[in-house]
């Protein structure tokens, strides 16, 4: 194809026109016979990709999951990243600064002692501990406030402080 395309060059330089269309039906040829064999490399570049084992060794997934256990396996998936993600949306309303991978570690730090990783143990966790945890997200929304107060203080001249802690 290299050599194809050289010689179509030099003769579209020199305007040998029949030349240049014979060499232009050369390369359409040999592109149509090349046509399939680069389809099938493709398809098996991009089903390389997708196979488990290179997505979990990639970091994309997080585990391989069998058929057998599948429904099992996405049902507390779901279920447990529904109840996160709200903890996580809370968390995020209490504290507008906050990032989501920042509520989401927050979150996981609650969580203790439970294994992060098992779905179902979270979820019974998030579930059983809800009191605790409607508790930290109030300390949360506390915290939130009083660093919203103190950042509006902070803009203050001496005068407007003295005279708002009067005033309270």
């Amino acid at each position: 194809m290299a050599q194809l395309r050289s010689e179509l060059a030099v003769a579209e330089e020199s305007l040998a026109e029949d030349e240049a269309a014979s060499l232009r039906a050369q390369i359409a040829a040999r592109e149509n016979t090349l046509l399939p064999l680069y389809t099938q490399i493709s398809h098996e570049f991009a089903d390389l990709h997708d196979r488990p084992g290179r997505m979990l060794a990639k970091g994309v997934i997080r585990d391989i999951v069998p058929w057998e256990r599948s429904r099992e396996y996405f049902y507390w998936r779901v279920r447990r990243r529904l109840a996160q993600d709200s903890l996580v949306k809370s968390l995020k309303a209490a504290d507008s600064d906050l990032s989501h991978a920042d509520a989401v570690a927050t979150v996981a730090g609650w969580v203790g002692d439970v294994d992060w990783e098992d779905d179902k143990a979270v979820l019974a966790f998030l579930q059983s501990e809800s009191d605790a945890i409607g508790a930290k997200l109030g300390e949360a929304r506390a915290a939130a406030a009083k660093k919203a107060v103190a950042e509006i203080v902070s803009g203050l001249s001496d005068d407007a402080k003295a005279e708002l802690l009067k005033s309270l």
